[in-house]
């Protein structure tokens, strides 16, 4: 069996002005588009990671390996292992919370920010983005850890995308299945899950 992924991003901004007067309707319009096919650049991306939908209450915390993301493919699960990540995407479906991005206490990966424990606040109902064709953020066991924080009384709830090159083992080649751990099949789920959640109080 072969298996083919192909990645692309796309992002586009397009405004519209119409005039009507007693010459008539006048209409001027412009876009901004940007798309990158990961498959074809000079930094191809294998590997992406995508989940919806994802709880976060009030002053809570999530954590994320990116040496250890559940993933599952036509049923098969396992562990996803970034080496890299070129693409960062988020999105804040609540209308009430802001979700701040970075800052672990150990191990932080935030790179994409700067790095030096830096962090950004996601508004509500707002959405970054980040995306590079030529370089990418290193993932290693000193950087690792990405923390989204609630730091509001409301419940929130977010989108959240990797996309990137995973993990070879040094002297193995690429493959659909390759730099996974814990692979399993036939619906059975991995025996942890991410993102750790610390309750509100907690240490992180």
């Amino acid at each position: 069996m072969t298996l083919t992924k192909k990645i692309l991003l796309q992002a586009e901004l397009g405004w519209r002005f119409e005039e009507n007067n007693v010459h008539g309707q006048h209409t001027e319009h412009t876009h901004l588009k940007k798309q990158t096919d990961f498959s074809s650049v000079s930094l191809s991306a294998d590997a992406t990671w995508l989940q919806k939908n994802i709880s976060l209450p009030a002053y809570g915390t999530h954590l994320y390996d990116l040496e250890s993301l559940p993933q599952e493919i036509f049923q098969n699960y396992f562990y996803l292992r970034f080496s890299s990540v070129n693409t960062f995407f988020i999105i804040n479906h609540s209308s009430q919370s802001p979700l701040q991005i970075g800052a672990a206490s150990e191990s932080t990966w935030n790179a994409f920010l700067g790095g030096n424990n830096q962090t950004l606040q996601i508004p509500a109902s707002g959405f970054l983005c980040i995306s590079s064709e030529s370089s990418a953020w290193s993932v290693t066991a000193s950087e690792n850890i990405l923390k989204i924080y609630n730091p509001s009384e409301y419940d929130a709830s977010y989108d959240l995308a990797f996309i990137g090159k995973k993990y070879q083992e040094p002297g193995s080649t690429s493959s659909p299945s390759s730099s996974v751990s814990g692979t399993s099949s036939g619906g059975n789920t991995p025996s942890s899950s991410s993102p750790v959640e610390i309750p509100s109080g907690g240490s992180v």
